[in-house]
């Protein structure tokens, strides 16, 4: 049974948009405090980055974020996200060599150690696997990563990209697939689809069946934060980089129904997918385009 069918994600006050949503109240902004606070609702994962929380300091961030949640009886849920090659050198490249990548997660792992967490290993790491230099040394340092985890009493769930990121054809469900038995699915959790990206839930929760079916039933868990209005589609195809009019999805909840786990709010909203449509440097708060999000959520 996952840890969520018994304590909800941790939704931490202290998100972009729970920040902002008491900055706005205090200067009166009532309108923009509502939005904000609706958007705080659905909390956000905690991602640790070779930047933000660094080997020497990782440690002590995830054990502040794993008190805070047990102080309230939720479950954290953690995004390591500093693999080598890091989104192949795109808007969020960087991550550790492989060395310190490992003393980077041991880090982690020891701060973690018993805490009934749940571990979204490495979003768009195995979606852009075949980019890396050696796509199999990757596939070991994943499962080597995942398997720490899990020995530690985390829930870990790897990388399957998302219902668009393949043509839907048999040969492409078959990659990822072996990809995700070459990283280990089997000894973990399962899997997680949809991070940061704006799918809807339905289509995330067919293409997760799907998988699970060539991977003997195994389990899954969807990103649901930017989901609401589903994704924009352009001329070039599916405009993934801060795409205008989309809205926040369901609320984070365990679902336990077949191999689909839970919806979770993986990706922190109010942050810009990079710069790109207006936004600004990847990571960084944009409020305009989290007050759109919140405006037009079909809920709250």
């Amino acid at each position: 049974m996952s840890y969520l069918a018994t304590a909800a994600p941790f939704v931490s006050p202290d998100t972009p948009a729970g920040v902002a949503a008491r900055k706005a109240l205090t200067e009166g902004r009532l309108g923009d405090a509502r939005l904000l606070s609706k958007a705080a609702q659905g909390g956000a994962a905690r991602w640790l980055t070779d930047t933000g929380t660094p080997t020497g300091r990782v440690g002590a961030a995830v054990a502040a974020y794993v008190e805070q949640a047990q102080a309230v009886r939720q479950t954290p849920v953690l995004v390591p996200y500093a693999v080598p090659n890091r989104d192949d050198g795109s808007h969020s490249a960087g991550g550790y060599p492989t060395s310190g990548y490992m003393a980077w997660t041991v880090e982690i792992v020891e701060a973690l150690r018993g805490s009934r967490a749940v571990v979204l290993l490495e979003p768009d790491s195995l979606l852009q696997a075949t980019r890396a230099p050696v796509p199999q040394n990757r596939y070991a340092l994943l499962r080597t990563a995942a398997l720490a985890y899990k020995d530690a009493g985390a829930e870990v769930y790897l990388d399957a990209g998302s219902s668009n990121s393949f043509d839907w054809g048999p040969n492409s469900r078959a990659d990822i697939a072996e990809r995700l038995v070459a990283s280990g699915v089997q000894e973990v959790a399962g899997f997680f689809t949809n991070v940061a990206n704006f799918q809807t839930t339905a289509a995330e929760v067919a293409y997760g069946n799907r998988i699970s079916e060539l991977l003997s039933g195994a389990r899954f868990v969807v990103d649901t934060s930017r989901n609401g209005a589903g994704a924009l589609r352009g001329s070039d195809g599916v405009v993934w980089c801060n795409p205008p009019g989309r809205a926040l999805g369901d609320l984070p909840r365990h679902v336990g129904k077949s191999a689909h786990v839970a919806n979770l709010w993986v990706k922190t909203v109010g942050l810009s997918d990079g710069p790109c449509n207006g936004g600004p440097p990847a990571g960084t708060y944009w409020e305009d385009y989290l007050l759109g999000l919140a405006h037009r959520a079909s809920w709250g």
